[in-house]
């Protein structure tokens, strides 16, 4: 169980944003001068926030490996030969043992920290690049 928690809290769940069109489209005159007002408006607020995240998650990934639970010495890893997906995280030293280990308990602290603020954070992301979608299926029916 301690195990899969850990799996859980340390899979990679970071996004890879790609915004090459985006950066075409706020970058080009000519594509800038087909859109309305108010989709360059929009369009300017869903590229300050993606801008945002990508630092941000940047920043929080960095300190993650740098105070995640997995560097702890007591956790290690089990990889048998039957691949990838059968590997999951061992512990070296009983749980009771790692409870009163202060060094754990901060790393595991940050590991759920983390992993609760990036949830969070992707939640909150994905409703703005939905709403950003239908400004953007707006903008292209009006120009039809």
């Amino acid at each position: 169980m301690i195990s899969t928690a850990i799996g859980e809290m340390t899979s990679d769940i970071i996004p890879s944003f790609v915004d090459n069109t985006l950066r075409e489209l706020s970058r080009q005159d000519r594509f800038l001068d087909f859109m309305s007002d108010d989709f360059r408006t929009n369009l300017n607020i869903y590229s300050g926030r993606l801008s945002d995240e990508r630092d941000q998650l940047s920043v929080n990934f960095k300190l993650m490996w740098d105070e995640h639970v997995i560097t702890h010495p007591s956790v290690g890893i089990y990889a048998p030969d039957t691949g990838v997906t059968d590997s999951r995280f061992t512990l070296n030293q009983p749980i009771a043992v790692l409870c009163k280990d202060p060094v754990f308990n901060r790393q595991f602290n940050m590991t759920e920290i983390w992993h609760q603020s990036t949830m969070l954070r992707m939640d909150r992301f994905k409703g703005w690049s939905q709403e950003f979608l239908a400004v953007l299926d707006e903008e292209i029916a009006a120009l039809q």
